[in-house]
């Protein structure tokens, strides 16, 4: 029944490149910085550690995984207004914006999990 499940929700639809990006650079900040990784991607410690020990055969192996393993944040106001700004090409506010999102994501941490 899950394999069904999985294979309704992604069919014709292969999250697995985008999968790999995100889990190599999250990899890569995580080794660079873990308390930064920590906080901007909003994952626990034991979670990126595990990330951190895959190997280019795990890493390969993630091709096998079509559904998206990563999921927006943020409340619906923050992507309405990046939406706008997008659509108007403000650099201006887009940079506000993410700005704004650095230090949500830093207020919303969980101490615990560093």
């Amino acid at each position: 029944m899950r394999h069904e499940f999985s294979e309704q929700i992604s069919r014709g639809k292969d999250f697995s490149r985008i999968n790999l990006e995100y889990f190599l650079v999250a990899r890569d900040l995580y080794r660079e910085n873990p308390h930064s990784a920590i906080a901007l991607l909003g994952s626990p410690k034991c979670l990126l550690e595990s990330l951190n020990e895959f190997g280019p055969r795990e890493l390969a192996n993630l091709r096998f995984v079509k559904v998206p393993l990563v999921m927006p944040r943020f409340d619906l106001h923050w992507w309405q207004r990046l939406e706008r700004a997008l659509h108007d090409g403000g650099q201006a506010e887009i940079e506000a914006i993410s700005e704004q999102a650095g230090y949500y994501l830093l207020g919303n941490r969980n101490p615990d999990d560093e």
